[in-house]
């Protein structure tokens, strides 16, 4: 947690809010609503959001032009917006700490006493339930529902998905094309004197995107054969890489040789055994390298195919049988 800003620490010490120290976020229930305070360091930033939802039009619309007043009373802030289920401030960094975790936290009181005086609350976007309701990243966003509105949204998207055709073997032929791409990196990687984990990763990546373009949808069977294409490329890519040292050995001694020249005595130099240990060393280190590297983006192709979209759990709420001030603010930091 050393490199969280400290304004976030003072705030969850004042606040009981939790830490995501790997994510600069700060979340959890204040004053009976849901708040997150997102440290943006690269804009030098904090998002403010508070999930506040009302079914009355008058109040919704009254709230923006709270907002809108709150704005112009405070000029670090460069910008609101409300769509109906949380409101989110754009904040200018503040310095020294200590006056931003005052401000921040103000803001949020200020920001408390509104809503729960107009009878806002933080639930289910899509039910209203109070009880039983997480916060999810879905994609680029962020969705704060109870566990059956949930289920449902999965339901719907694994519903649109499949309206869309699978072509598996229009995928297979787009995954070997755009694989390409990371063969020729692997081997000029490789031409440097080095094996990188970037290589496996761009040859899964493009392997997957080739798959969803021409096969148009990633399936089951899309998927396995994206991981086969994907270990095939990289021994492809060793071998290429093998014919590339030899071509660039013989061009030292002979004139008139190319490429194919290389490709012919390739086998002929794999049956020297030390030769063929090398190169298989660096083939299973840069497989090994791949696959951590593109462990992450596999397990989200996968989640996408199975869920109809990308979500991890950002912060569990209060379950039916908590009191307020007793809520369960669990986090998943993954």
């Amino acid at each position: 947690m050393s490199g969280l800003k400290y304004e976030l620490k003072q705030i969850a010490q004042n606040t009981g809010m939790r830490l995501d120290a790997q994510n600069f976020r700060l979340v959890g229930y204040y004053r009976d609503l849901l708040f997150m305070i997102q440290h943006d360091r690269h804009n030098k930033q904090y998002l403010l959001h508070v999930w506040a939802k009302n079914d009355l039009p008058e109040e919704r619309a009254q709230l923006e032009r709270y907002l809108q007043d709150f704005q112009a009373g405070n000029p670090q802030i460069l910008s609101r917006q409300y769509n109906g289920n949380v409101a989110t401030l754009q904040i200018q960094q503040i310095k020294p700490a200590d006056e931003a975790a005052a401000a921040l936290t103000q803001m949020m009181d200020q920001l408390a006493a509104y809503l729960l005086g107009h009878q806002f609350r933080s639930c289910c976007q899509d039910c209203g339930r109070e009880d039983g309701v997480n916060l999810y990243l879905l994609n680029s966003g962020y969705y704060f529902g109870c566990d059956d509105c949930y289920q449902h949204l999965s339901e719907q998207a694994k519903v649109n998905q499949q309206q869309v055709p699978s072509n598996l073997v229009a995928g297979i032929v787009g995954a070997v094309l755009f694989s390409l791409i990371g063969v020729v990196l692997w081997v000029l990687i490789n031409r440097l004197g080095y094996i990188a984990a970037i290589s496996g990763l761009v040859i899964t990546v493009c392997a997957f995107k080739g798959f969803e373009i021409f096969g148009k949808r990633l399936s089951t069977a899309g998927i396995v054969a994206c991981v086969l294409v994907s270990l095939l490329m990289c021994v492809f890519s060793t071998y290429a890489s093998l014919c590339w040292d030899i071509y660039a050995a013989l061009q030292e001694y002979f004139l008139d040789v190319g490429i194919m020249d290389a490709v012919q005595l390739a086998p002929v130099m794999l049956e020297d055994g030390e030769i063929l240990g090398a190169y298989a060393r660096d083939l299973i280190i840069g497989i090994v390298l791949g696959a951590v590297a593109s462990f992450g983006y596999v397990r989200n192709a996968y989640q996408m195919h199975k869920q109809g979209f990308v979500s991890n759990k950002v912060f569990t709420g209060r379950r039916s049988n908590t009191s307020v001030g007793e809520e369960d603010q669990s986090m998943n930091l993954s």
